[in-house]
């Protein structure tokens, strides 16, 4: 067997699992290839003319193909069917997709050093299933699974939480040597990466007691802000921004995503540590904590999982 043990399961709640020598060593599915993480990189270029290279411009990634290479063994024919169903159960796309059922299949495994990892994929193409002739205990298979995002994350979902801030104003000094002092954020959290690419996020801010107008998320870190044109009344109320899927909601979930500012960029987390506040109208200005000496007491919740490419 190659590979680690990894355990797909549908959105339907079925599951199986590929390299599982432990529960049923007669009864298995087996890899005999190293599986293949494959990641389709989109490039813009142009030809530079009658002069040597290329104008080259951005570089992103693009879907990620999974390829599983095996065999489906057991102690007679009956149970190498059985086998076969599973698979072909689990992985199957429903007839009518929707928001319940998308196809998409949860993918999870734990590498050499313990870290437990998933990625959501469905088929890209119909499993293939071949066997020597007169060989009835055995299945040869190939299975292909294209991953809408090709980041792999952890298992681990972490949370994190806050208090809304406000921020205190610059001071430029005249002089010679002009000095500036950058704008303070009171009330931020410190978040950290620690994969090696930027990484997802799920963010609630909420509202408070007289109003919060305008909530908005800044990842000081890399200077993005994502902002939601609305007035939370009370702690009750809140916006919930989904950097994945790029749905925002409220407290009913209802989509809000025509209230996002225009100015507004998703809130993803660069590798390392990143800085992040939660802010208002009332951060700044008159109705900041720093003239009114009222301090907030809206909370926000930020969840993310370290991601790598």
């Amino acid at each position: 067997m190659i590979g680690y043990q990894f355990q797909i399961t549908s959105r339907t709640g079925q599951s199986v699992t590929i390299n599982d020598f432990t529960t049923d060593p007669s009864n298995l599915i087996a890899l005999q290839d190293y599986p293949v993480f494959d990641v389709d990189i989109k490039n813009s270029e142009m030809d530079k003319e009658g002069q040597h290279g290329i104008w080259d411009f951005a570089s992103f990634y693009g879907k990620r193909v999974l390829t599983f290479s095996g065999l489906i063994i057991g102690q007679d024919e009956a149970h190498v069917e059985t086998l076969k169903r599973q698979l072909l159960q689990v992985t199957a796309l429903p007839a009518q997709p929707d928001t319940a059922n998308d196809g998409l299949v949860l993918v999870k495994w734990t590498d050499a050093n313990g870290d437990a990892w998933q990625i959501y994929a469905k088929l890209e193409r119909a499993i293939r299933f071949d066997r020597q002739i007169k060989q009835k205990q055995r299945l040869a298979f190939v299975m292909s699974l294209k991953c809408p995002d090709p980041l792999i994350e952890s298992q681990t979902e972490q949370t994190h939480s806050g208090t809304r801030g406000w921020q205190t104003g610059s001071l430029k000094l005249a002089s010679k040597l002009p000095a500036k002092f950058n704008l303070i954020y009171k009330n931020p959290i410190t978040i950290t990466n620690n994969g090696n690419a930027q990484a997802h996020t799920i963010i609630r801010l909420y509202g408070e007691a007289g109003g919060i107008t305008n909530p908005a998320i800044k990842n000081v870190t890399t200077g993005k802000t994502f902002q939601v044109n609305t007035t939370l009344t009370d702690d009750t109320k809140y916006v919930e921004i989904n950097s994945k899927t790029g749905i925002v909601k409220d407290q009913a979930g209802t989509d809000v995503s025509g209230l996002v500012d225009g100015a507004s960029e998703y809130i993803l987390l660069q590798v390392g540590s990143n800085e992040l506040v939660y802010l208002s109208s009332e951060s700044s200005g008159a109705q900041s904590p720093v003239n009114t000496w009222t301090f907030p007491a809206a909370a926000f919740s930020i969840n993310h999982r370290d991601a790598i490419v």
